[in-house]
């Protein structure tokens, strides 16, 4: 016990984000007690510890990029001419979307409307052939429009020349890629600080982009999945989220063009 308190006062005073500091606890906690299930080892010293979060902190802290910042990055990944990379960014723009639901899309996931409204079908199928999971499960199902910035003709090459399965074919590791957009793109460009700006910035950055555009609310919270404040929405019907045409006349409000 004595050394499982010292092993977690450790962990509190180090420097490490409160992510790391959380994932670290979880993980010893989550392997002694698959020892105990085997037998290995007869109790949990760490089952009642936790991490004291510093008073005046929150997590998410990541602040969205200014217009200036954000020409900067897209300036500089396409200049680099990997089209994989210049996707997954102008993706996470566009939908605000999580980096681990742009780079597991399918071709498959990719769709089109009877009105002609091209869409992200994302779909919960951790069993699939090709997994895809959504952090909030089905409830994070939604079909999002696929803004004029990805209906440019290299996109529609980049996709259609794509065989079943995964659209990326480079890492879907998460830290593979926020390694890569942190030491690649805003270190180069001196728009780093730790804990301040990274790539979750984007889905931040995105939203902003909505509310600017004067993209409701309800239109908002429809485009990443997040729950709805209307009754009506939550009850009845299919849901504002799922319905991709109706979505993407609020999008066409977002004009991106100042990004070229």
């Amino acid at each position: 016990m004595h050394l499982a308190r010292r092993f977690v006062n450790e962990i509190q005073q180090s420097s490490l984000a409160a992510r790391t500091k959380s994932q670290k606890l979880v993980l010893i906690k989550t392997l002694i007690k698959s020892g105990i299930q085997y037998g290995l080892v007869s109790e949990n010293p760490f089952v009642n510890m936790q991490l004291k979060a510093p008073k005046g902190t929150t997590h998410n802290t990541y602040r969205s990029f200014t217009r200036d910042e954000l020409r900067k990055i897209y300036q500089l990944v396409h200049s680099k001419g990997d089209i994989e990379r210049c996707w997954v960014l102008d993706a996470l723009i566009c939908t605000g979307s999580r980096q681990g639901e742009i780079t597991y899309l399918r071709k498959e996931d990719i769709k089109r409307t009877h009105k002609g409204t091209w869409f992200v079908d994302f779909k919960h199928q951790p069993l699939h052939q090709h997994p895809m999971t959504l952090k909030g499960g089905v409830a994070g199902e939604r079909r999002m429009p696929w803004h004029p910035l990805l209906l440019q003709e290299k996109y529609q090459d980049y996709v259609q020349q794509k065989a079943d399965g995964y659209i990326v074919r480079c890492s879907k590791d998460s830290s593979v890629w926020s390694v890569w957009f942190r030491d690649q793109i805003l270190k180069r460009l001196g728009i780093y600080s730790k804990g301040d700006t990274g790539l979750h910035s984007l889905r931040n950055t995105a939203i902003d982009l909505w509310r600017e555009a004067g993209i409701d609310q309800e239109h908002r919270r429809a485009f990443v999945a997040h729950a709805s404040k209307d009754v009506q929405d939550k009850v009845y019907g299919e849901g504002l989220r799922n319905m991709a045409d109706v979505m993407n006349k609020e999008l066409l409000k977002l004009d991106l063009s100042w990004l070229l």
